[in-house]
């Protein structure tokens, strides 16, 4: 849930009003609603790099697929990267309103 816009369903639609009370609004069905808190590249990665392991499992792609890490990178521009990286078996992070997780890197720009 974002701490800085007003998210919410409206019928069909997802609506959106900002900080400076802009507002917009978009069919539901083009819209999909991550849990994360801003639209960052950053956080963006981190959670398609940690639903993608929870998708195989960690032990899975460990001992079946010799998997030891992954990494996720999302382009904001070209040559404008965040990446988010993860050794696989390392110690375990409590993310927010996530299960725990294997531990990632910090994203890096």
């Amino acid at each position: 849930k974002s701490d800085v816009l007003l998210i919410e369903e409206e019928g069909d639609n997802i609506t959106i009003k900002t900080e400076d009370n802009s507002f917009f609004s978009f069919p539901q069905q083009d819209c999909k609603l991550l849990p994360i808190i801003h639209s960052s590249a950053e956080e963006l990665a981190q959670y398609i790099l940690l639903k993608t392991i929870d998708q195989f499992s960690e032990d899975y792609l460990i001992n079946n697929r010799g998997v030891t890490a992954m990494e996720v990178s999302v382009a904001e521009a070209p040559n404008q990267l965040a990446t988010c990286k993860v050794d696989l078996g390392a110690s375990p992070l409590q993310l927010p309103n996530e299960k725990v997780e294997p531990k990632p890197c910090p994203c890096q720009h």
